[in-house]
């Protein structure tokens, strides 16, 4: 684990980014798994979670991005559903 911070402070600081804990890679991980529509159960069972709930509701984040992508999708739903009307 020491090395891996090592790594990752060394990574951030020849990049000029702002340093980051490695918990941030968990919050990363299950937010994307999420995102390319993962079971909410698989996540947290991959995060060693023994409640969905922990998963959904601190480790998994809602991007601005996703919910650009819902309402598209919800745009092309409505237009499927009402093109005959």
């Amino acid at each position: 684990p020491n090395n891996i911070r090592r790594i990752l402070r060394n990574l951030c600081d020849k990049i000029d980014m702002k340093r980051f804990g490695t918990h941030v890679l968990r919050h990363t991980f299950a937010t994307r798994l999420f995102e390319i529509k993962i079971s909410p159960k698989i996540i947290s069972q991959l995060l060693g979670h023994t409640k969905v709930e922990t998963t959904l509701n601190l480790y998994t984040h809602v991007t601005d991005e996703t919910k650009f992508d819902a309402i598209k999708d919800y745009e092309k739903f409505r237009d499927e559903e009402f093109k005959d009307e």
